[in-house]
């Protein structure tokens, strides 16, 4: 292929996107916290984080995958030009390449990532519904929230706009059909099955540090300074062990060695 296409890519990933880096991970096998002791165990540098970051720093160094922002115009065009000929999300990424290159529709198909070992998957970004304290309508607010998290017609209603699994396992079904329906680009992608058999593969057993918005932000700035640099990747996880192991003890929290 790069003899005959000098110019095409396997594929894009934005490295600086510290939630995909997150889900590569998390896929891998990684435990980047665990409080399962009583105190708070940090290890962002563990060895199934470190292989997935020596696989994708091998790529990028090697030209077969691109490390730019998701779907910037040099993305967009690379797709719309056939330079970047896949794409690793998560189910909602479906209803934004639809929106940036439209007119690829019918020329997409979708797979699970390639696993380690067994078959797996890590969660990549998601979405949640708050009340704040001191809301002036709580009943009303934790019945839409009801409303949006188990009822098929929320799911028929986001459907147009929307290609994010659903939380409730149950909607599922009423989640591919309604997807499909509305949202031609996703027709013949065979999108719920595999989401479906994905889903299914997905440790729960993973946990999330305290303040994550702060520490996503921090291996961002990590990802972003050694951005085009050997093992770059692998560097920034592990240089983010330390800020994080910092922060956590500077805040009050007992992490052990």
């Amino acid at each position: 292929m790069r003899a005959e296409r000098p110019g095409v890519s396997l594929s894009t990933i934005q490295a600086n996107d510290a939630g995909l880096v997150a889900g590569l991970a998390w896929q891998a096998g990684a435990d980047w916290f665990d409080t399962s002791t009583g105190t708070w165990r940090v290890d962002t540098a563990d060895e199934p984080s470190l292989a997935m970051a020596r696989y994708w720093d091998g790529l990028i160094t090697e030209g077969l995958v691109v490390d730019e922002p998701l779907y910037s115009e040099s993305h967009v065009t690379d797709l719309q030009q056939g330079c970047s000929l896949t794409l690793i999300g998560a189910l909602w990424s479906a209803a934004n390449i639809s929106r940036f290159v439209p007119e690829l529709a019918g020329r997409w198909g979708v797979a699970p990532v390639p696993a380690w070992d067994e078959p797996a998957a890590g969660n990549y970004g998601g979405s949640t519904m708050a009340l704040p304290e001191g809301a002036p309508h709580p009943d009303a607010a934790m019945e839409f929230a009801r409303w949006v998290s188990t009822s098929p017609d929320a799911i028929a209603a986001a459907a147009p706009a929307s290609t994010a699994f659903p939380a409730n396992t149950t909607l599922t079904e009423v989640w591919g059909e309604e997807t499909e329906r509305a949202n031609t680009f996703v027709r013949g992608m065979d999108l719920p099955r595999v989401a479906s058999e994905a889903a299914a593969t997905v440790d729960p057993s993973w946990e999330w540090g305290p303040s994550m918005a702060e520490g996503f932000n921090r291996l961002n700035d990590e990802t972003a300074a050694l951005a085009g640099t050997p093992g770059g990747l692998q560097e920034a996880l592990r240089r983010w062990q330390d800020v994080t192991v910092e922060l956590m003890r500077q805040r009050g929290f007992e992490v052990v060695d």
